[in-house]
């Protein structure tokens, strides 16, 4: 059954996977191309209508994280990983984050360097605050996760955890 049948003004790209702030949804999108966007969408309706709201646009390449994912820690902070999609500078994930319900958002490099090219899947455990990020690292072919205190990561991008390989292909 279809839901909703959104008109966005930035279209192609990827939009990721859903998540709850209080009481709307929120997933982000990227588009792609040399000069790229990226944002927020969200919903109040229980996804009947979408809101797109751009957080940057035309953007180089090198500076747009793609593939973005994220998750609600509570007390309006939303806490999120969107990967680099160009090897030029460094190859970091991108940590974005917002503390005020998504309103204003800030975006730094991590130390997250074993995941170029890879998608990133973030799950929050709410009973320990612990975060988890999974990833394919498509270039040596390895699954990964790293798992943090999400109060360690906050405002510190660069304490993310070493990777731990589960799989390798």
């Amino acid at each position: 059954t279809q839901v909703s049948v959104p008109d966005f003004a930035l279209r192609g790209g990827h939009i990721g996977n859903i998540f709850s702030v209080e009481d709307e949804l929120f997933c982000f999108y990227n588009t792609y191309g040399n000069n790229r966007s990226w944002g927020v969408l969200k919903s109040a309706d229980d996804g009947l209508t979408w809101e797109q709201i751009s957080i940057e646009e035309n953007i180089p390449k090198a500076e747009c994280p793609v593939e973005i994912e994220g998750v609600y820690l509570g007390d309006g902070k939303i806490l999120v990983l969107g990967r680099k999609d160009d090897s030029s500078g460094t190859i970091a994930m991108f940590q974005i984050q917002s503390s005020d319900y998504g309103k204003t958002w800030s975006k730094e490099y991590s130390n997250i360097t074993d995941s170029l090219g890879s998608s990133p899947s973030l799950i929050l455990d709410e009973n320990t605050g612990e975060v988890t990020l999974y990833f394919f690292a498509r270039t040596v072919g390895q699954f990964k996760r790293r798992v943090v205190n999400a109060a360690d990561v906050w405002d510190n991008p660069t304490n993310w955890t070493a990777s731990e390989v589960l799989i390798t292909e």
